[in-house]
């Protein structure tokens, strides 16, 4: 199972899609998803590459107002084949600003059913006709942070825990799951409070002013009635409002405009990831090592390694709650051991968690639990010397019976 998928639906955008998938792959994404709808010449041309390699998917889909019906194909056919998928367009770029790597990011949102990336709507930087750099090397003019629009987010859902789009920017989600922002801030429209710290969207919505035409030329996605047609005046509109440079995507362009010019690099970048995968042993080792040390804040960023190429989240839950009791964040500690004992109740987990309410002077809590492994675990505790010796000290030490 991959980690993180990108899908999207486009028209047209042959001189942009290799950008925005290279981009993606650079920030993170195993996998992209395209829909191409009624492009001419067929946006497969531009891509068979990458179909050849299997980075990209491509379906067809014909017809007007397809969007939420190739968002809800994707959710059905990657429930089992990506733990995130993130739904954007092709003027859509994910920008990670406390990570290079969107998934660490995601490790945060697991208990959610999704998390809502805010836009950052850029504005054509004064240009009429397309430049020949790539887009997030070119536009680097901004809205203000408090621009309205900038208000709306896109989302990166867990398929399984989706019923079906909604619109562009939300999903429906299954009980009890629900999209959250980068704070944890429950999104139940396709707005909210805008956000931006660890991660956002840059929306490349204008480009220069002759792509913005063909924009206005090939519709929209999601609807086709009048009400919805984009307005000329808007360009215009937009050169004295998008003033604010901010040139931060433009490392990210640095890396991936070698990607445009030699596919050997993707090639690399996608064995680098796979042999990342067998390092996953080494993590763990490394993660014990330094949890021993006292040097938790790595051993995070090593779990988060892990949580991204081992789908075994018991082992995670135990290292994590090794680190939270290292650092003597109780509450957390126990929270992470609480999940322990959702998937299964075995030895080790009920000792962790007498062991733990010893530590906390929770006597009472820790006797209930030793005579819970006296009982359960008799067996055991009789055939094993080393067991039977360890939880009569541990009875001793609470005064349990």
């Amino acid at each position: 199972m991959n980690y993180l998928s990108v899908c999207c639906i486009a028209k047209n955008e042959h001189p942009f899609i290799k950008e925005w998938i290279n981009h993606h792959l650079l920030v993170g994404a195993e996998k992209i998803i395209i829909f191409d709808n009624d492009s001419s010449p067929s946006l497969k041309n531009s891509v068979q590459e990458y179909i050849d390699h299997g980075i990209v998917d491509f379906f067809e889909i014909t017809g007007k107002e397809q969007q939420m019906a190739a968002y809800d194909r994707c959710l059905r056919e990657y429930e089992k084949k990506s733990k995130w998928i993130a739904f954007i367009d092709v003027d859509e770029f994910i920008v990670p600003k406390q990570s290079e790597d969107v998934r660490l990011i995601l490790t945060d949102y697991e208990d959610f059913g999704g998390l809502g990336v805010h836009w950052v709507e850029f504005g054509s930087s004064g240009y009429l006709t397309r430049p020949p750099q790539m887009q997030l090397q070119s536009y680097v003019q901004r809205f203000p942070l408090d621009y309205p629009k900038n208000m709306h987010i896109k989302s990166i859902v867990q398929p399984g825990r989706v019923k079906g789009s909604c619109d562009p920017h939300r999903f429906i989600y299954n009980e009890p799951w629900f999209c959250v922002d980068e704070n944890c801030f429950p999104l139940a429209e396709s707005q909210g409070p805008f956000t931006a710290k660890s991660i956002q969207l840059n929306h490349y919505y204008y480009r220069s002013h002759e792509d913005y035409c063909k924009k206005i030329e090939r519709g929209r996605a999601d609807r086709s009635d009048e009400a919805g047609k984009r307005k000329h005046d808007a360009f215009f509109q937009q050169l004295d409002k998008a003033t604010v440079h901010d040139d931060f995507a433009q490392k990210f362009a640095n890396k991936s405009e070698q990607f445009l010019d030699d596919f050997e690099f993707v090639k690399r970048l996608i064995k680098d990831r796979n042999d990342e995968k067998s390092q996953t042993k080494a993590y763990y080792d490394m993660v014990l090592k330094n949890i021993y040390l006292g040097k938790t804040d790595l051993a995070k960023h090593l779990v988060k390694k892990i949580c991204i190429n081992e789908h075994k989240k018991e082992i995670i839950d135990y290292i994590n709650f090794e680190i939270c009791k290292k650092n003597k964040n109780d509450k957390e500690a126990l929270k992470y051991l609480h999940r322990l004992f959702q998937r299964q109740t075995d030895y080790s987990s009920c000792i962790d968690y007498a062991e733990f309410k010893i530590s906390m002077k929770q006597t009472d809590d820790a006797k209930n639990m030793i005579k819970y492994i006296q009982s359960k675990f008799h067996d055991i505790l009789k055939n094993d010397k080393d067991k039977s010796e360890y939880i009569k000290n541990l009875a001793a030490e609470t005064g349990t019976p």
